[in-house]
């Protein structure tokens, strides 16, 4: 009897500490600190693009594919100062359907670049176009609240690409714009 307890014990210590090793494993595999996005956004900084925080609009957006399989882990973005307590509305959207196969409202912070944890697996499929949409529709009175972070040259020459990750459009609209392809708005995207 005592064998079996001892086993029973035994048995259950290992299965803990497996899955504790699991989540680690899964914290571990999202890293924010490297991302094909910032590696194509510093890229283009490289090659004569300016850094700013411009562009009056609500919607800012990117247009992007991958070259593999890629699960979403972390959304990535730097509120303008003034709007911490205003969420802004994420999305990703397949182009091909049009369908939006994520939406979630989230605060961020306006010091640096925060991140989120979607509330729904997101799975992305190679080839596939999909937009990467942040809206800030709570601006108050002052539309210059909706300004975010931008890569911008006179002459945008899409596609960017780097690692498999490939921006092949931008646009900025709603309350002003359209203005596709003035630049591309830094919305970082971490995947598993």
């Amino acid at each position: 009897m005592r064998l079996l307890k001892f086993i029973f014990i035994i048995s259950g210590i290992a299965i803990y500490a497996l899955s504790c090793t699991q989540e680690k494993d899964d914290i571990l595999d999202c890293d924010p600190s490297h991302s094909e996005f910032k590696e194509v956004f510093g890229a283009m900084l490289g090659s004569g693009h300016a850094n700013e925080i411009t562009m009056d609009t609500e919607v800012h957006e990117y247009t992007f594919n991958v070259a593999s399989p890629k699960s979403v882990c972390l959304i990535g973005y730097q509120s303008v100062s003034g709007m911490e307590s205003s969420p802004y509305l994420m999305q990703i959207i397949d182009v091909s359907t049009n369908a939006t196969i994520f939406s979630q409202a989230q605060n961020f912070t306006s010091n640096n670049l925060s991140y989120f944890q979607p509330s729904v697996s997101i799975f992305l499929e190679p080839g596939v176009d999909y937009i990467m949409r942040r809206t800030q529709s709570d601006w108050g009175t002052n539309i210059g609240n909706t300004i975010g972070r931008v890569a911008r040259k006179d002459s945008m020459n899409f596609p960017y690409s780097m690692n498999g990750f490939t921006i092949s459009g931008a646009n900025f609209y709603q309350n002003g714009g359209p203005s596709p392809d003035f630049a591309v708005p830094f919305i970082d995207l971490i995947f598993k």
